[in-house]
């Protein structure tokens, strides 16, 4: 015949030593690694588009439950956090620069593994879509002096700009958006202009 058994689950896999005089020696304390966020940085967001990123930890008690929250500051809007996986997503409305902290817990187990906590503050930038203007470019005079500068529209700065493909009619410099020069020759030139902002990641 069988006899069912309970087997309680096992919170510390050390093994109480015995004691030369009878009974058995009390445990040392269990340490374990500290619990800790391991997300650096969140990446930013281009305005109306969905957004999802995950907040990872590691360390603390060993295969426990985690709790997410924000501790301080603000989600941007239109963003939630899951309590449970630690996950940001949604799609912003508004744009801007927010600044929050979100606070991890995991959860006790048994007395040899209280529980831990730890806080990292993030910065998510929402940012425009990146454009460029102007649309078109004003013709220049053979032997007079040109002036024009390719600007970004949205985005985020600091912002690079680059000559990407073709080249400027011969006598024109260019440097990060500003053409100057005088051109010495006639013509149409083509080029095209590349333009990377400072989200994460870049537009």
């Amino acid at each position: 015949f069988f006899v069912p058994v309970t087997i309680p689950q096992a919170v510390n896999t050390q093994t109480a030593l015995a004691n030369p005089n009878g009974g058995t020696a009390a445990l040392p304390p269990v340490t374990v690694p500290p619990l800790s966020i391991t997300t650096a940085a969140l990446p930013d967001n281009v305005l109306t588009s969905a957004y999802s990123a995950t907040v990872a930890v590691q360390g603390g008690n060993p295969g426990a439950t985690h709790t997410f929250s924000v501790s301080s500051g603000t989600l941007p809007n239109g963003l939630t956090l899951n309590a449970a996986t630690g996950t940001i997503s949604g799609t912003p409305a508004v744009g801007g620069t927010f600044t929050f902290s979100i606070q991890a817990k995991d959860a006790a187990i048994g007395t040899q593994f209280p529980q831990h906590t730890t806080t990292q503050a993030f910065t998510i930038h929402v940012v425009s879509p990146l454009g460029v203007t102007p649309a078109a470019l004003p013709g220049g005079t053979q032997g007079t002096p040109y002036s024009a500068s390719i600007s970004p529209v949205g985005g985020q700065p600091p912002f690079t700009i680059s000559l990407l493909t073709g080249s400027l009619p011969t006598g024109l410099n260019f440097n990060n958006g500003a053409i100057t020069g005088t051109p010495t020759g006639t013509g149409l030139a083509s080029f095209a202009v590349k333009i990377t902002d400072s989200t994460n990641p870049p537009q």
